[in-house]
């Protein structure tokens, strides 16, 4: 099924030139609940969708993008990412870094929108 898989919005990233204001802002003025927390990464649980707030740097750097500082990420069965990638290469979307295997325990893709934004797809490693 490839991209025809993509059901949901999972998660979303929100990348932070200050990840201690964020992180105050998401936690203590509207409230959130914080998830998950280490270095580089905090997760929010807002209702279905995991917020998640990361610091720039390296390909999260928002000084490299033209458009807005977001990550949206998309879960697919592992079977279909990495024809997902041949799809949107077929389809001349502008790649930033093909399917590789993290060792967060995700099989990732990373892409990006007309507008800059940092997209997804992802599937969980066995």
């Amino acid at each position: 099924m490839s991209l025809k898989s993509i059901k949901s919005v999972d998660y979303v990233v929100i990348v932070c030139r200050d990840l201690e204001r964020a992180r105050d802002f998401y936690s203590r003025v509207l409230g959130f609940q914080i998830e998950y927390e280490r270095d580089d990464w905090i997760r929010f649980q807002v209702g279905p969708v995991s917020l998640t707030l990361r610091p720039e740097s390296g390909l999260f750097s928002r000084r490299e993008l033209t458009g807005p500082a977001l990550q949206l990420a998309f879960e697919v069965p592992l079977k279909d990412l990495d024809q997902c990638f041949q799809e949107l290469e077929s389809h001349g979307a502008a790649i930033i870094a093909p399917p590789k295997d993290q060792t967060w325990g995700h099989r990732t893709l990373y892409f990006t929108d007309p507008e800059g934004n940092i997209l997804e797809i992802y599937a969980e490693i066995d």
